[in-house]
């Protein structure tokens, strides 16, 4: 059974959620860290602040942090002399390195694996304000129930990536 809100509760629910989706985006881990990403070749690529890189990171970085060496599946980074990194494995998605305010990790989109890169002192974290939003009109909410589906199930969908798409798990449906 649904609750109906008044106009005034559901202004206050959008306020909260449109604050909430704010602070994660400008937090040290949001959106507004992204500063790079960088798709893999089979074999040896080059990471640092040193533009001929194959991974470039921010300035604040040596210019050779090591290299990342892609075997079929497998990713590895290796670090240059002096880099008080070690030489590991990285897991998609879990292995995190970090060196002073930027962390880089392994993603895989469609078979093709790349580094994404983040910067929590990006002048895009910095400079971030707030996002633009529509007037809240209550005539517009929409009432639905969650229905959970009966087994699990995957939705596939287009990325910004060009001919690249993704499966993602999905819960359930609206009715």
């Amino acid at each position: 059974m649904m609750i109906p809100l008044h106009a005034a509760d559901y202004a206050r629910e959008v306020a909260d959620y449109r604050s909430a989706r704010e602070r994660s985006i400008a937090g040290p881990d949001g959106w507004s860290t992204v500063v790079g990403l960088a798709w893999l070749k089979e074999g040896l690529n080059r990471i640092g602040s040193d533009p001929d890189s194959e991974v470039v990171l921010p300035a604040s970085v040596p210019a050779r942090l090591g290299t990342i060496v892609l075997k079929g599946k497998q990713a590895e980074f290796r670090p240059a002399p002096g880099v008080k990194i070690p030489a590991q494995p990285l897991k998609e998605d879990a292995t995190i390195l970090t060196v002073g305010t930027v962390k880089f990790f392994l993603i895989e989109r469609d078979g093709k694996f790349g580094i994404r890169v983040k910067d929590s002192d990006a002048p895009t974290r910095k400079e971030f304000t707030h996002l633009s939003w529509f007037p809240v009109e209550p005539s517009w909410r929409i009432e639905a129930k969650f229905i959970p589906w009966d087994k699990p199930r995957t939705i596939k969908f287009d990325t910004v990536i060009d001919g690249v798409k993704e499966d993602d798990p999905s819960p359930g449906y609206v009715a």
